[in-house]
């Protein structure tokens, strides 16, 4: 019997190592890729403090008024990331699962979360206010977390139609993509806008189909690739010191070309790289959460930037000429703070979960 078992056991234990041997290893992330994506967070987190928390700066000087403008622009931290997420598709493997697990559950639970909170405090709020932060995905409490959720679902179809494509066919999606962005007056709403100063899924599917042309032709790691990367990046910033001196308005729409251009030019600079940083892909694991928390309507209406807006906690800051740095530091810290508290969400969901199959194990 005890032979009997031994060899059971080494044969289980073969088995177990062949299965392993069969199975690839999963692919370590680009922490150049993963950087980029809290950057791109960083960037709506500086947006937001101008726009929700009245930080301005002081614009006495050309590169203050430049920078000014380039925070302004948040919008470009959002199609960083769904640039990025086009350039990952075909190595990711979508499902409902995995939507439900990354998108839908962090979406339902700070909203639920912080309405719980709003009500236990006293604040202010009709029943408007419930409803839609009662139902967020379907109320477009978050804009972008709707739209995101929208063109997940057809990230199924698409990572595996896109796989057969070749680079040309790709690029066609892209071209016909901004055709139609460019009559936006004859498409659906939903397909071009989801709220004042929104983007929507056919913007999300444009970007997208940039950052897997991206991904299969690599051009932008070419030498030449990478000159004309820095090359744009750095015209986009002259451009801005011109925009300034000629009144021209390029923060309000964007899916303006000018904007589509910036955030490419941005992408292939980032990820003509390619390094491995264990922390900076954990901390990279949090920007969707970071996003959440920040941007929830209850923490930005009253209290991260009323009680804790930087024009009260550091007044000094706001008046110098260096405001556009203490931004960055600013912004970093709500990053971190905002990633703590995902990281006890998902102990607390781990908790749970390890409680739950351990019932369902002795039942």
């Amino acid at each position: 019997m005890s032979k009997q078992l031994t060899k059971t056991k080494s044969l289980a234990k073969s088995k177990t190592e062949a299965n392993e041997a069969i199975q690839p290893k999963k692919k370590e992330r680009n922490s150049a890729i993963e950087l980029l994506r809290i950057v791109s967070i960083m960037m709506i987190i500086i947006h937001h403090t101008i726009v929700h928390g009245g930080l301005y700066g002081n614009q006495t000087n050309l590169l203050s008024r430049v920078l000014s403008h380039f925070y302004y622009m948040g919008n470009i931290g959002i199609n960083l990331f769904v640039l990025i997420t086009g350039y990952v598709l075909l190595e990711m493997s979508p499902s409902l699962k995995r939507l439900f697990k990354g998108i839908i559950t962090p979406v339902w639970f700070y909203s639920w979360l912080f309405l719980i909170l709003a009500l236990l405090t006293g604040v202010n709020m009709t029943q408007s206010d419930i409803l839609i932060a009662a139902f967020p995905i379907l109320s477009g409490a978050y804009w972008f977390a709707t739209v995101y959720a929208w063109t997940y679902l057809l990230f199924p179809a698409l990572s595996e139609g896109l796989k057969k494509c070749n680079n040309y066919i790709i690029l066609a999606f892209a071209l016909a993509s901004a055709y139609f962005l460019c009559i936006g007056n004859k498409i659906p709403n939903f397909l071009k806008d989801v709220t004042t100063g929104g983007t929507g899924l056919l913007f999300f599917l444009f970007l997208i189909f940039i950052g897997v042309y991206l991904a299969k032709t690599k051009i932008h790691q070419t030498k030449i690739g990478r000159i004309i990367s820095f090359a744009a990046l750095i015209g986009c910033f002259i451009y801005l010191g011109y925009a300034d001196a000629h009144n021209i308005n390029i923060v309000n729409a964007p899916q303006y070309g000018f904007q589509v251009l910036f955030t490419t030019s941005i992408f292939a600079s980032f990820a003509g790289f390619n390094f491995k940083s264990k922390w900076i892909n954990i901390l990279a694991s949090y920007s969707f959460a970071v996003y959440l928390i920040h941007d929830n309507v209850f923490v930005r209406n009253n209290w991260i930037w009323s009680k804790f807006a930087i024009t009260k906690l550091f007044p000094h800051f706001c008046g110098n000429s260096a405001w556009y740095i203490n931004e960055i530091f600013y912004a970093a810290a709500i990053y971190l703070v905002c990633s703590g508290i995902e990281q006890l969400r998902r102990m607390l969901f781990n908790y749970v979960g390890g409680l739950i199959k351990k019932r369902r194990a002795t039942a």
